[in-house]
């Protein structure tokens, strides 16, 4: 048994336990209509410097997988869409309509689906509106974010194949080509290491 004084020394890292972070694990996917299949677009399949991905793309280790050595607990899914540049009125109509008729799935090999929603729900929220201050014309850069908590958390254990996409029905309009979805699970990881 540890004494109170043990405890306080251990810090968030137990040799008999490994260490428990709260985590991001994020990645991002781009708009491309020209692309080999611009009906969809799936995250955590490439890790941190495989086709050129750095940080800012993505923090994956392992191609759709959690590392040997650690587990981790997504308690929340957040989703950020950043536009490549401002947009005219009929672009943000654009960006509202390829929201409308998506839809997002995360996927566990082997596995029932272990969440479907429409990118509505996971969204929110309409896209913000900014005039512009000389024409007053509606346009807009801001980047938009949707948050999911999950009532039942995604527990990913260690090995397991996963991955995530946001799926068209229709494909989004060429206007939107290189704006960003960034996708970002959050909650506990816990690795030996």
């Amino acid at each position: 048994m540890l004494t109170a004084d043990q405890k306080l020394r251990q810090g968030t890292y137990n040799p008999r336990e490994g260490q428990a972070l709260w985590w991001s694990m994020y990645d991002r996917a781009v708009f491309d209509s020209a692309g080999a299949n611009p009906l969809q677009y799936t995250f955590y399949t490439e890790r941190l410097g495989e086709n050129g991905k750095t940080l800012s793309d993505t923090n994956v280790r392992a191609n759709g997988q959690i590392p040997t050595g650690m587990k981790f607990e997504a308690n929340a899914l957040e989703i950020f869409y950043v536009p490549n540049a401002a947009k005219t009125a009929a672009e943000i109509q654009n960006m509202t309509d390829a929201i409308r008729t998506g839809h997002f799935i995360f996927n566990i090999t082997s596995k029932s689906n272990q969440l479907e929603l429409p990118l509505t729900q996971l969204f929110g929220n309409p896209f913000p509106v900014i005039l512009n201050q000389v024409s007053n014309e509606i346009y807009s850069r801001a980047s938009y974010t949707g948050t999911w908590e999950l009532p039942i958390p995604i527990v990913l254990a260690a090995d397991v194949s996963f991955d995530a996409t946001i799926n068209f029905s229709v494909a989004p309009n060429a206007s939107l080509d290189t704006d960003v979805f960034y996708l970002s699970m959050v909650g506990p990881l816990v690795t030996l290491q």
